[in-house]
């Protein structure tokens, strides 16, 4: 099954499919995307998104979400790797709010390296 994941930097996944409810990765997949370009507001931070992302739910995010920006992508281009720290705080977060269980995670778009994550 190819599906998104977030890897740390020595290749070991953070979040992936294998970690959720099968029934709940066939009806709402295992991320959501947004763009970032324009300024939007999810809670009390900013998330930058252009006018055609008016359709873009971002509800799955919640209401404070936990913002980490990717360092670099996996070797195949296909999974953000986050730092050591950062993934620490994503299993941390998970323990304390199970958002990687429920599949809260939206993946925006940037530039890593001049590579888009």
């Amino acid at each position: 099954m190819l599906a998104p994941a977030i890897r740390n930097a020595d290749n070991l996944s953070v979040y992936s499919y294998q970690y959720l409810d099968r029934d709940k990765v066939i009806s709402s997949g295992v991320v959501d995307y947004a763009i970032k370009k324009s300024p939007a507001l999810i809670g009390t931070k900013a998330l930058l998104l252009d006018s055609a992302d008016a359709q873009i739910d971002l509800t799955r995010a919640g209401d404070n979400p936990l913002i980490i920006k990717a360092q670099a992508l996996s070797d195949d281009g296909t999974c953000p790797v986050v730092s050591a720290d950062d993934a620490d705080k994503i299993l941390a977060e998970n323990q304390a709010s199970n958002f990687l269980d429920n599949g809260a995670v939206v993946f925006t778009s940037y530039r890593v390296g001049g590579l888009r994550a």
